[in-house]
């Protein structure tokens, strides 16, 4: 953060209003409209979810030898 404010840096940030903008984007995504896939980065089975938020949390990327260490994918 002091390289931030060293530099002059201004940061705005806020959440986004996912209930408002939910449906209206599912609603485009499902007939194929709109392609999701640019921000989809893995696919994961729900069991694997601590698997991939350790994976994350480790800066280790799915598919390398040393992340399937801790849980196999299934997909």
């Amino acid at each position: 953060m002091g390289a931030v404010f060293a530099k002059g840096l201004t940061l705005k940030m806020g959440q986004t209003h996912v209930h408002k903008y939910l449906r209206p984007l599912l609603a485009r995504i499902e007939p194929g409209d709109v392609d999701p896939a640019f921000v989809i980065t893995h696919h994961l089975r729900l069991a694997s979810v601590p698997y991939g938020y350790k994976s994350f949390r480790d800066k280790a990327m799915i598919g390398q030898p040393e992340a399937h260490s801790y849980h196999p994918i299934t997909c």
